[in-house]
């Protein structure tokens, strides 16, 4: 057993940016990460924006990431949270003054899907669909029509490729705009040639020839060929199992300081669980995941303060971008479904708009489409989103 003052399992933006902030503090040598994917640490927006341009754009070391903190290429299997203790593939187990549990999530795999259906989470899923493409695929199904979705039917449709969407929702990126500006969405998709089919979903994916081609059957009865499919129906956290008090203790729930917490609701001392893996309650006491780049940012810089020992910063407003059919969409808040989304400001210099999200009267969000300006604005007001000013343009 080999003992560490800092163990972070995970080399994505949650678990970097914990490290990073040791470092910058004169505490990198206190540091080891431990990763399962070896061509770790790289930003994750650019691989279904870039994965048709150079590798180089993909793999290129993020600011965010430490500069000398030892890394170690391997999978964590099993932790002992009481004893801080990580067992590792290789066999190794390691044991921690301090844990941080930064593993990430996995694409989602659905029923009846072989290894011709693709994802994107990684850069070796990213360059096998560029690998793919180049090799003459010109026509291709995006199961799912989510953020991740769209981009990838964006970035297809842009080099040229015959793009099909499918998602059993009512309307594309429905989790995150709550179903608001479905028409404006489905639009931008039109424009680009990209043909969406809501209100359905793939029933079976039919092996056609000897490569990727698969004969998609839908819920509807219909079947279609492709070239390629390619499943985008978001992340399930990394498989690692977690032992407590009580034994197995199922999903990484956290409290509000990112503590991991136990079956009885006390929290492990020295753990935390940070970005994608990690869960917590929302209003309703239901446990959600927080899926983005600014939500594991916050994540890591909040874990990262308690173990230097500096106060806790505010909680940052939830924030989500994506960049898809040449407009920059920016989320601030959350949307539910059922809220009303009304348009308050055009920016005439973009063609953008300013959107404002109400529940009964009462704001809960903004959508900014190529209006970074009014949101950087909104963000500088800080505070609760219901207090927020709409900008003057």
């Amino acid at each position: 057993m080999t003992d560490v003052r800092v163990l972070i399992v995970g080399g994505g933006l949650a678990g970097c940016t914990v490290a990073k902030m040791l470092e910058d503090e004169g505490r990198g040598g206190d540091v080891l990460i431990v990763d399962r994917d070896p061509q770790a640490p790289y930003d994750r927006p650019p691989l279904t924006k870039a994965f048709l341009g150079p590798k180089d754009r993909m793999v290129q070391s993020p600011p965010w990431a430490p500069a000398d903190v030892p890394w170690l290429a391997d999978c964590a299997v099993a932790v002992d949270l009481l004893a801080r203790a990580v067992q590792l593939a290789s066999g190794r187990v390691l044991r921690a003054q301090t844990l941080v549990l930064a593993a990430g999530s996995l694409a989602r795999d659905l029923p009846g899907r072989d290894n011709r259906v693709l994802t994107l989470r990684t850069v070796s899923d990213a360059l096998r669909v560029r690998e793919i493409r180049s090799g003459g695929a010109g026509c291709f199904l995006v199961e799912g029509a989510g953020p991740l979705g769209m981009e990838l039917a964006s970035t297809l449709a842009d080099d040229g490729a015959s793009v099909t969407v499918v998602d059993p929702a009512s309307a594309p990126m429905e989790r995150l705009l709550g179903g608001a500006l479905a028409t404006e969405v489905a639009s931008w998709a039109a424009e680009a040639g990209v043909r969406l089919r809501l209100d359905t979903k793939v029933v079976h994916a039919v092996p056609v020839g000897d490569r990727h081609a698969v004969e998609a059957v839908f819920s509807d009865g219909e079947a279609e060929a492709f070239d390629c499919m390619i499943t985008a129906v978001g992340s399930v956290p990394a498989p690692m199992m977690l032992h407590g008090s009580r034994g197995a203790v199922g999903a990484a729930v956290v409290d509000d300081m990112r503590r991991l917490v136990d079956v009885d609701g006390s929290h492990f001392e020295g753990v935390f669980a940070v970005g994608d893996l990690a869960f917590h309650r929302d209003a309703d006491r239901s446990l959600v995941r927080s899926e983005s780049w600014t939500a594991a940012k916050n994540d890591g810089e909040a874990v990262g303060r308690q173990i230097l020992g500096l106060p806790a910063a505010a909680e940052a407003v939830p924030y989500f971008w994506t960049r898809q059919f040449g407009r920059m969409v920016q989320v601030l808040g959350a949307i539910p479904l059922g809220a009303e989304v009304v348009p308050i400001a055009v920016v005439p210099k973009t063609g953008g708009m300013l959107y404002q999200a109400s529940i009964d009267g009462s704001t809960v969000g903004f959508v900014g489409v190529n209006a970074q300006r009014l949101v950087a604005m909104l963000q500088m007001q800080g505070g609760a989103v219901a207090e927020w000013v709409a900008p003057e343009v």
